[in-house]
């Protein structure tokens, strides 16, 4: 979990006398972090700010404020507002979260007029992921008081990206960090895992302030403040036992959800930026390829194409037979499913090193060497047919069944020194009349027919793709994908550590363990085989 003196919290406090009594630990790490919080925001890549004209800012300006007025109201009028919020969440008043109220509205208008800018490019996903995990979707504010809304965030202490996690933390949800790829910097993964981190928190504590308040600082500060403290558990009681940045936390959260909600009323208008995360992907796979090299192909602009993928450290996607996911914009989506195996192509053909900027010998081994190979290409009038591999089939056998080559297959399938194992799909292209020919010579019984075929991992068919949540919690607590309903398919296809359980988790509806096992007619702790079709209604 994260300690508190590893996480320095990017908002802005910068004045000690605002807290009126409060101690000066409260606030001794506040001056530094005012100025922080605007570096970051001026600091990335889509720096075009886009104000509102006269007329768009008279349109939202429904209270007649003159433009420089700075509006001040009664006490009570905060406590009111924050009632009338209706979170889930309890929103407490009292004279520290009017001191961080005042200090938002007040001292730093022009970044909360930022902030209100940046958040279409954010808040809609992170709404989406909190809301289909039944969170209450104000947490989405945490990300405001963790990185001022960036993804390439990064503290002292190398807490890093929009929800700012520690590689320890980071590491207990297994998500990806190597010398290529950050996804804590992936705003849609990092989404993921903070939810699964705020899920696992509020198991131990149900209660939202202690889980904010853990976010920061840790669950073993937290048992020893609630240790300290007689054993009370509410925020307000334990806070003079917390670290001074935690005891300040809770109260910021407050106070920016308070900020981003009633801006208007304090003469606050956004201020736009052309920052935008598509939502569309694409798949590399068994290639190693700068981003530049595919902004070229593609038309893009390469600083762009790097901003929208911040998780890739270095600019480069490193080579896996397991697919990339690429974000970009959806129009050099359609154009890469228009003509995969051209811009296969096309990527493959760079001469220029891939630069790692760490020593010699690593920009020496990055270099491309050798000339293209030849691909097979799609024949004329063809079109894509999946076959499934079943046990102790080979490519040799496909390809002598469908009367193609193995070459083919692989060039189609990108599985250049790759051998598929049963359970696999295969993509073919192929004449219909040759499908028609191949399918009649294979007899499978009428109650295993499978339903169609997903898209191979292993295929030049980039298709655009949602990117998946982060493997579990941190207590290997099994997150199983939604499953809406009219989506059931009629068969699961075994793959390898697949259980009845896993089954019945992964689709939902209802499924049990018994109730697979009387459909297929098995004992429910019979053992599952790659490939095997388990029948789901």
């Amino acid at each position: 979990m994260r300690a508190s003196w590893l996480r320095p919290v990017f908002l802005f406090v910068c004045l000690p006398t605002l807290l009126c009594g409060q101690s000066d630990d409260l606030v001794q790490w506040a001056p530094r972090t005012a100025d922080r919080l605007d570096s970051l925001l001026d600091n990335f890549y889509f720096k075009k700010e886009i104000r509102l004209s006269r007329q768009q800012r008279d349109a939202l300006n429904t209270y007649g404020f003159a433009e420089d007025e700075i509006p001040n109201y009664h006490p009570r009028v905060y406590e009111q507002r924050l009632k009338e919020l209706c979170t889930v969440i309890p929103l407490d008043y009292n004279p520290i979260v009017h001191a961080f109220i005042e200090l938002y509205v007040i001292k730093r208008r022009s970044t909360v007029a930022r902030l209100l800018g940046r958040q279409h490019a954010f808040f809609p996903y992170i709404e989406e992921v909190l809301m289909r995990e039944g969170l209450p979707v104000e947490l989405k504010y945490v990300a405001v008081i963790e990185s001022a809304l960036t993804t390439r965030a990064r503290s002292w202490a190398a807490a890093v990206g929009l929800w700012q996690f520690i590689h320890g933390t980071a590491r207990l949800y297994n998500i990806r960090m190597d010398s290529y790829v950050d996804e804590r910097q992936d705003p849609v993964k990092s989404t993921e895992l903070a939810v699964a981190h705020f899920k696992d928190l509020y198991a131990i504590y149900h209660d939202w302030l202690l889980v904010i308040a853990a976010y920061n600082c840790g669950p073993g500060n937290v048992n020893r403040a609630i240790r300290l403290s007689g054993g009370k558990t509410s925020f307000w009681e334990i806070k003079r036992y917390l670290p001074a940045e935690t005891a300040a936390y809770v109260p910021l959260f407050i106070a920016a959800t308070y900020s981003m909600n009633y801006a208007a009323e304090h003469n606050i208008y956004p201020i736009y930026t052309d920052l935008e995360y598509p939502r569309h992907y694409i798949n590399i796979v068994n290639v190693r390829v700068t981003l530049a090299k595919i902004a070229e192909v593609l038309h893009l602009d390469p600083e762009y194409l790097a901003e929208i993928n911040p998780e890739l450290k270095v600019g480069i996607i490193p080579f896996s037979s397991t697919p990339y996911k690429l974000r970009v914009p959806k129009a050099a989506a359609d154009k890469v499913l228009g003509d995969p195996i051209a811009f296969y192509d096309a990527i493959r053909t760079d001469k220029n090193p891939m630069i790692y900027p760490v020593n010699e010998q690593a920009l020496r081994m990055a270099n491309v060497e050798g000339e293209p190979r030849h691909y097979t290409p799609i024949p004329p009038n063809a079109v894509s047919h999946y076959y499934q591999l079943k046990n102790r089939e080979t490519l040799a056998y496909v390809a002598q069944k469908y009367g193609v080559t193995v070459e083919a297959i692989a060039d189609w399938n990108q599985m250049w020194g790759y051998t598929p194992r049963a359970g696999e799909w295969v993509k073919l292209y192929l004449t219909e009349d040759a499908i028609l020919r191949a399918e009649q010579e294979i007899n499978v019984p009428e109650n295993t027919q499978a339903q169609a075929p997903p898209p191979s991992l292993k295929t030049t068919d980039l298709v655009p793709d949602r990117v998946e949540p982060v493997n579990s919690g941190a207590y290997t607590r099994p997150v199983p994908p939604v499953s809406q309903p009219g989506t059931l398919p009629k068969y699961h296809i075994v793959s390898s550590g697949d259980t009845l359980w896993k089954i019945a988790q992964m689709y939902q509806h209802g499924l049990t363990i018994s109730k697979l096992a009387q459909l297929n007619g098995i004992q429910q702790n019979a053992p599952l085989h790659v490939g095997q079709q388990i029948r789901l209604f």
